[in-house]
């Protein structure tokens, strides 16, 4: 997949992928593209939405060639590109709605073993950090975003801790079994 982006191997791929839509913020990591300016790192949003349209105008308005747009994929094919990132952007705006909200995307970076970058507060931050998969960031902020970014790419072996631990805590707690097996005891 890497190869078929034109990704480098130097090149730190965060993806986004999920619905582009008014809750997500994304326009933070837009912010943070231009802030990084540069092709050591590589923001890829996969998915459609509401948003999606406005945000590829805006980073073709700022010139930003370190960001790329793609269409929604099939299901069947999101495991490759999440093994393919060195990180997985769960992000939406700074609402307090959002803090009891715990996006599915964290689920699945786990399952695929990829560190999260995570710019969502409340429960979602709590899972991660207890988890240890992934570096909680403020949603809005892109500096902190940047910030996070730069610790995965100069750490691989943080990048490979966090993706085993987010691994381990997906077979361990968020499993179906499990799951249905702690809703059965509270019944």
């Amino acid at each position: 997949f890497r190869e078929e982006m034109g990704v480098c191997e130097d090149t730190m791929l965060v993806t986004y992928l999920g619905t582009v839509g008014m809750a997500h913020g994304l326009e933070n990591v837009l912010d943070a593209a231009e802030l990084a300016g540069d092709e050591r790192t590589r923001f890829l949003f996969v998915g459609e939405g509401a948003e999606k349209a406005a945000l590829v105008a805006e980073a073709e308005r700022r010139g930003l060639r370190n960001v790329t747009f793609m269409d929604g994929q099939p299901r069947e094919r999101v495991p490759s590109i999440l093994s393919a990132s060195d990180a997985v952007l769960v992000h939406l705006r700074d609402d307090p709605l959002f803090r009891a909200v715990i996006p599915s995307k964290i689920f699945e970076a786990m399952a695929m073993a990829r560190p999260i970058i995570l710019a969502v507060g409340g429960e979602s931050a709590d899972i991660v950090g207890r988890t240890r998969s992934g570096i909680a960031v403020r949603p809005g902020e892109p500096g902190e975003l940047l910030d996070a970014i730069a610790r995965l790419r100069e750490s691989p072996a943080l990048r490979d801790e966090l993706g085993a631990n987010g691994r381990a805590a997906a077979e361990r707690e968020f499993n179906r079994k499990e799951a249905a097996a702690r809703m059965l005891e509270g019944l």
